[in-house]
C-alpha cells in the first residue's frame, strides 16, 4: 500500500487496483504543486470528512471527471448531487459500508460543517473521520477534530492500526492533544500528522508532535511525498 500526502488533509491511498482520494483541497491549497490531473490518475473512491471548502475542495469537479465512488454525511451527498455528482454513497456516523470493493465506516469527529452560499450558510451535515480498509490495513482519517475520550471505544471496535491525524492547532487539536490521543486514549502501529503548514493560523508543526509522541511510528511526509506501508 502507498500513501502519499499533498497538503493539509487531503491523502492518496492506493493498493491493487483500488486509489483512495481523500479531502481533495488541490487547486487553491498553497502547498500543493501538483497538477490535478496527475494526482487524480486512477483514482476510484473519493471521501469527503466534512463540508468546509478546505476539505470539499476540487469534489464537484473530480467526481465528474473520473465517475469515482464518493461517500460523505448525508447532507453533505445531497448538496454533492444537487452539483451533479453521481456515484454517491451517503453514510452516517457508526455506519459502514461496502463502496466498490473498499470497507468505510463513519465516525464522530468534533467539528463543525457548512459553506457559505449565495444566500448565506449552506449545513452540509456534521464533521466526520473514516476509517476504512485497503491492502490489508485498516486506516482512521480523523478530519478535522478535537480530543474526545469516545476515540477509544471508536479503536476498540473498529481496531485500526493507522491514524491520519490533525495537528495544526487553532481550528483543530494541536500537537499536545493529538499526541495524547496517541499516547493515552489509543494504540496507532503507524502516525501521519496532518492539517498543518498550509496557513499561518496553523501554528502547530510536526516537530513538536513527534516530540511528544511516546507510541507508535510517527511518519511525518513532505507534501507530495509517498511511503509505503
Amino acid at each position: 500500500m502507498e500513501i502519499t500526502w499533498h497538503g493539509h488533509s487531503c491523502f492518496s491511498v492506493k493498493a491493487g487496483d483500488k486509489h483512495i482520494l481523500i479531502d481533495p483541497f488541490l487547486t487553491d491549497n498553497p502547498v500543493n504543486k501538483r497538477e490535478l490531473s496527475d494526482i487524480c490518475e486512477g483514482i476510484t473512491h473519493l471521501l469527503i470528512t466534512h463540508g468546509h471548502e478546505d476539505h470539499v475542495g476540487d469534489s464537484v469537479q473530480i467526481a465528474k471527471d473520473y465517475g469515482c465512488q464518493v461517500v460523505g454525511i448525508v447532507e453533505l451527498c445531497s448538496w454533492l448531487a444537487f452539483q451533479g455528482v453521481e456515484n454517491l454513497t451517503a453514510l452516517n456516523k457508526g455506519g459502514t459500508a461496502d463502496v466498490a470493493g473498499v470497507s468505510v465506516t463513519m465516525v464522530n469527529a468534533l467539528h463543525t460543517s457548512g459553506m457559505t452560499g449565495k444566500d448565506g450558510p449552506v449545513y452540509l451535515g456534521e464533521p466526520a473521520g473514516f476509517i476504512f480498509e485497503i491492502g490489508g490495513k485498516k486506516i482512521w482519517h480523523m478530519g478535522d477534530t478535537d480530543v474526545f475520550g469516545d476515540m477509544a471505544l471508536i479503536q476498540k471496535l473498529h481496531g485500526p492500526t493507522m491514524a491520519m491525524i490533525p495537528i495544526g492547532d487553532h481550528f483543530t487539536m494541536g500537537p499536545k492533544g493529538a499526541a495524547m490521543i496517541c499516547n493515552e486514549i489509543c494504540d496507532f502501529e503507524h502516525i501521519i500528522p496532518m492539517h498543518y503548514g498550509t496557513f499561518g493560523l496553523l501554528t502547530g508543526t510536526a516537530e513538536d508532535f513527534d516530540a511528544l509522541v511516546t507510541r507508535g511510528k510517527v511518519h511525518t511526509l513532505a507534501v507530495g511525498q509517498s511511503n509505503s506501508f
